[in-house]
């Protein structure tokens, strides 16, 4: 293959928060920098962080100069003195007492710079570090365009002494199979004869040392999601004897493949339950903001049933993946994008990519690279040549790195795949409302996995490569009281996000708008308005997921996302790291071993017979051959169980149950998978809505033979004479319910196809909703649920005020609010639910229209 070869720099690794050994005594300049901005006072700004943290630099993106004074020790007589940067973003010039000691350009790796000459032992030491955050299009920034910019020096500093001889690097190799730990180290200092020794420290703290770099472990543990077994490599160097320097670096002992159409991890196929993490936090933006906090949300993740996270285009801080070794969690990561591919961003993307591998390289966390994400900064649709190059950055990566998988591009339409080793794709549907569209999504993509991959006839395809969805997802809001700042006032983020979606994601001022148009009085108050969008959000990716589970080529997902990120609120946790609702469920629903029930419908009338399919998807190691599922109605007129025998790796239909709702109301069926030692392997439940017929109440009359066929069926009685008119079309002589579909329009209202509009919300989704009136005598929510699935109405109306809708939505943050039916004046009602679709065997069209047509009477 012709390019260049992806060589591994050279950077500090340091595996984990190792404290510094007698031989390289530390001092940490974390805390208060003094930093200088032309044509702004200058000011105290906390490293690490970026600039932007501090809310007068919020969108400032030139250069700053930050200055720190320390003293050398004494005792540092004789030795090289080290300044250490975690990152810098993205151009930094260093100096030390008005001496330049070096430079670096790369805004997410390591550096170190000998200081000694211009600030010796015993010397007071003016650091300063002058950093301009370059924005040209060929330079990796990943999402900062999305959320703002970052800049500065945003991880750790210190200042270390090292002797002449010194340990700068580790990369450590541990083979699971033969239990064979080899360390390759590079050096720093003076070149020399010298000779190394190894201590290899195990997890049940047994010690095995060697006078080389290679040691081999019997029985080696297995760095596993449940038992992440570390062991800590120590090597010191010696010169004539004498003990020069002495470096750790953890690691462990696990595989990670991608083939026969699975994820395989220490030789097992897991299921991947991934979420999209952007490793943003409040106050702090890039930087964590400690390692407690970490800790904390790596455990949440692991609590919300996640065995995954995509770090997403973004060089995480070191710490993170040593707490995500600690804790069990596997790490995707990826490589920040950039806009235009040039000569210099194909050259700034090996670098990084080489950097990303030796910094992290020791990591068992992480098990995946990516190169691009959605064609960002590449034209793979309409270019050959970054076709290529991609694919030669592929090997290149397998080459550097073959203990792990390498994804090309995490493609969406239009993009593709053109040599990877995941089968990936991102699709985001809006439930309950594009329910079909998700359904056939999964269904085509299933019987065609090739379809995404190169279209060109230049993709290079095993065949076998495992299928996940590695993003989707749906919005559900978070209560804005809990973000406001101590003094009351919105978060500064509040007002950004004007720039996507058509400013429906800008979340400033959005609890007024809910009062415009009433929601708090049809939710009940603010906070059940949030509540009912995070319930929302739960029961869509219950659903999505459900249908993922019930085919087995699916090797796993990725949701969008672990924590919401400032105006994009589509995370399981709030941008805090709070839960939102549903958060108990999620560890249920992300599980390897899922009952799904599969009801015909979703909604019938009381005594009505529902046949409800029941499923068992298996993709753990645990036994289900002999285990049961049981189910139970919360109305006590369904419940029993089933023996099943399930292999791995299959989701078949266990058995069919028929219930017959003897009330109506919510009725939710519980199931629960239990093992043969009575263990709780799953647990999952689908909610049913229970209608009563409504009474004929009011009389009906039209000249259309469907509308009043329809009426009939439903029990109505119909007067040919006279009468409220039910319409497709309105009729200005007399009062009655105008059924609109997409262009139709009258009385200042007009129907608008939701399809390509600002009403899609397949990505920054709403919610729809219900006035009580519609809601008379029915099981509906405030919120419309999966209950109400396959009659979601495909257009809107424009025009209608607050107090005129009975029905209505909104998209993103409680924008372009807009009626689905509304009093448009006395005795005339109109909506765009599709009621005469549905027809009158569905007791969500009847009840719709019982109410509509009493709406006309007020």
């Amino acid at each position: 293959m012709d390019g260049p070869a992806l060589e591994i720099g050279t950077v500090t690794q340091q595996a984990g928060p190792l404290p510094a050994n007698q031989l390289r005594p530390r001092i940490s300049l974390d805390g208060p920098w003094d930093l200088a901005v032309p044509g702004l006072p200058a000011r105290k700004i906390a490293v690490p962080g970026p600039w932007q943290a501090d809310p007068d630099l919020r969108t400032y993106t030139g250069t700053a100069t930050y200055r720190r004074r320390v003293q050398i020790p004494t005792d540092w007589e004789g030795r090289r003195i080290l300044l250490h940067f975690g990152a810098v973003d993205y151009r930094a010039s260093v100096q030390v007492n008005g001496v330049r000691v070096g430079e670096h350009e790369g805004g997410y790796l390591p550096f170190d710079l000998e200081i000694q000459d211009a600030a010796p032992a015993g010397a007071e030491a003016i650091i300063e570090a002058t950093v301009s955050d370059d924005m040209a299009p060929d330079i990796p920034k990943g999402k900062q365009s999305w959320y703002g910019p970052l800049a500065g020096i945003w991880q750790p500093v210190w200042l270390e002494a090292a002797g002449d001889l010194y340990i700068e690097e580790l990369r450590i190799a541990a083979d699971p199979s033969s239990g064979r730990v080899s360390v390759r180290p590079s050096l720093g200092g003076s070149a020399g004869d010298h000779s190394f020794r190894l201590v290899v420290r195990g997890p049940d703290r047994a010690v095995q040392e060697a006078d080389d770099l290679a040691v081999t472990i019997a029985r080696p543990q297995r760095w596993d999601l449940d038992t992440p077994a570390l062991y800590r490599a120590e090597v010191s160097v010696l010169r004539d004897g004498a003990l020069m320097d002495t470096q750790a670096g953890t690691f462990g002992f696990r595989t990670v493949e991608a083939r026969g159409g699975k994820i395989w991890l220490n030789g097992r196929p897991i299921f991947l339950a991934g979420a999209l993490d952007q490793d943003y936090y409040p106050a702090t933006m890039c930087t964590p903001p400690s390692e407690a906090f970490l800790r904390s949300e790596l455990e949440l993740a692991k609590e919300l049933g996640l065995n995954c996270l995509r770090c997403h285009i973004k060089v995480p801080d070191p710490r993170y993946l040593d707490w995500a070794d600690r804790v069990g969690m596997l790490i995707w990561a990826e490589l920040p994008n950039w806009e235009t591919l040039s000569p210099e961003a194909e050259r700034r993307a090996r670098e990084t990519l080489a950097g990303m591998i030796a910094r992290d390289g020791n990591h068992p966390c992480i098990v995946a690279w990516t190169i691009i994400n959605e064609s960002w900064g590449v034209d793979l649709v309409g270019d050959d040549t970054h076709r290529r190059w991609l694919e030669e950055m592929v090997d290149l990566v397998r080459t550097a790195d073959p203990s792990r998988i390498v994804v090309d591009n995490s493609a969406c339409k239009p993009n593709f795949h053109v040599r990877s080793d995941l089968n990936d794709f991102h699709f985001y549907a809006s439930i309950p409302d594009q329910r079909d569209r998700w359904d056939y999504f999964l269904e085509d993509w299933t019987k065609h996995p090739g379809a995404t991959f190169s279209p060109h006839g230049d993709a290079t395809r095993r065949g076998d490569e495992p299928m996940v969805v590695s993003e989707f997802g749906n919005w559900g809001l978070p209560d804005p009281a809990g973000l406001l700042e101590q003094n009351g006032d919105e978060p500064w983020w509040f007002d950004t996000g004007q720039d996507w979606a058509g400013g429906v994601v800008h979340p400033h001022d959005v609890e007024r708008r809910a009062r415009e148009w009433r929601l708090d009085e049809i939710f009940g108050n603010l906070l059940a308005i949030f509540e009912a969008s995070q319930e929302h959000q739960f029961e869509s990716i219950q659903y999505e997921v459900e249908k993922m589970r019930l085919r087995p080529e699916i090797a796993g997902f990725v949701v969008t996302e672990f924590t919401d990120l400032f105006w994009e609120c589509n995370g399981l946790l709030d941008l805090h790291r709070r839960p939102k609702a549903g958060h108990g469920g999620y560890r249920w629903i992300f599980g390897p071993d899922l009952p799904i029930a599969v009801p015909e419908r979703r909604r019938c009338f009381v005594g009505e017979e529902m046949r409800i399919a029941m499923h068992v998807a298996h993709a753990s190691d645990r036994d289900l051959t002999r285990a049961t599922l049981r189910w139970r109605g919360s109305d006590g007129s369904s419940q029993g169980e089933t023996a099943v025998d399930v292999l791995g790796w299959t989701a078949p239909r266990v058995a069919d149950v028929i219930i017959r709702p003897q009330s109506a109301g919510r009725l939710r069926l519980e199931l629960e998978l239990v093992d043969d030692t009575a263990a709780m392997a799953g647990r999952n439940w689908t909610d049913i809505a229970v209608f009563d017929r409504p009474e004929p109440e009011v009389a009906a009359w039209s000249d259309d033979p469907a509308v009043l066929g329809f009426l009939e069926g439903a029990g109505w009685p119909t007067d040919r004479t006279g009468g409220t008119l039910v319409s497709t079309g309105l009729d200005r002589r007399r009062s009655g319910v105008w059924l609109a579909a997409a262009g139709d329009e009258g009385d200042g209202v007009r129907a608008v196809e939701r399809t390509g509009s600002a009403w899609e919300g397949d990505w920054a989704q709403g919610m729809h909703w219900f006035d009580p009136a519609l809601r008379r005598g029915t099981p509906l929510l405030p919120r419309v649920d999966i209950t109400c699935g396959r009659m979601v109405p495909s257009a809107v109306l424009t025009g209608p005020r607050p107090a005129q809708t009975l029905a209505g939505m909104y998209v993103g943050w409680i924008h372009k609010a807009v009626a689905t039916a509304a009093v448009l004046r006395p005795g005339v009602v109109a909506t765009t639910w599709p009621i005469l679709q549905a027809g009158p065997r569905d007791p969500l069209a009847v009840s719709l229209l019982a109410n509509l047509l009493l709406a006309t009477m007020r």
